[in-house]
């Protein structure tokens, strides 16, 4: 049995690993189908297992990464998450487990007309991945050893970026949501690693944004500036979306 990566921190015991990944559509990835996958990506791997809402089941890139993602294009939608995974087991035997939940268009400041991330907020986005994800750890209840949650990976910023409101709001939004997920998702051990948004010309308002993903103490941060994009200037590309979660997996 190789080490456990998620035994990085002095006094953690030994754990199976979950990892939750949530954002925005450039967490999902939107517009990413199979056919995008990298040849080493395309296998199915038995220690690698993904959420559906019920159950944990094999993880097939392309065909079952979106777990509960609302808005996303297509059920083939693939992130970070798969090559993170890809990256664990190299290192270690153990099962991986993932709980993934995005949702498209949304945004960390209050949303009084839909859905947002806000750490405030009632019955919106935190909430239902906190249902959701519990419910996933509920059933790893009888796993050997006990089951935590050891990393988050959270992509998102670009629709706040698209206003001046939201924006000027986001260092203390996005300070107030990183503490809840460490309280309500995790604990005092779980690494959060935050994808900074990309350098996008058309997110005016995308430096307040951007400086406050780089500014959170005791979180980390990946630059993703060099990342590939789709065609539409906003999703990473195949190629982007295997560098996010190699550089999201380097700094676990």
């Amino acid at each position: 049995m190789l080490l456990n990566p998620a035994d990085r921190l002095a006094g953690v015991p030994p754990c199976t690993d979950v990892l939750l990944v949530a954002g925005e559509s450039e967490a999902i990835v939107n517009g990413l189908l199979a056919s995008d996958l990298p040849t080493h990506l395309v296998a199915s791997d038995s220690g690698i297992k993904v959420w559906n809402g019920s159950s944990f089941v094999t993880l097939t890139n392309g065909t079952n990464n979106s777990g509960l993602c609302v808005g996303g294009s297509s059920s083939q939608n693939w992130g970070p998450e798969a090559e993170f995974a890809y990256q664990y087991r190299l290192i270690s035997s153990q099962t991986l487990y993932i709980v993934k939940l995005g949702a498209s268009g949304t945004i960390l400041d209050v949303n009084s007309s839909g859905t947002d991330w806000n750490a405030g907020s009632t019955g919106k986005l935190f909430d239902q991945m906190t249902t959701y994800a519990t419910g996933a750890m509920s059933a790893l209840s009888g796993v050997t050893p006990k089951a935590r949650v050891s990393w988050v990976l959270w992509q998102q910023g670009v629709n706040d970026a698209a206003d001046n409101t939201h924006a000027n709001n986001y260092s203390t939004n996005l300070a107030a949501f990183l503490a809840k997920v460490k309280t309500t998702w995790g604990d005092s051990a779980t690494r959060v690693i935050i994808g900074r948004m990309p350098n996008l010309s058309a997110s005016t308002f995308r430096a307040a944004v951007r400086a406050a993903q780089v500014s959170q103490a005791g979180f980390a941060w990946v630059d993703t500036d060099s990342f590939p994009l789709q065609g539409d200037g906003v999703h990473f590309n195949g190629t982007g979306a295997v560098d996010l979660g190699l550089a999201m997996f380097n700094v676990r």
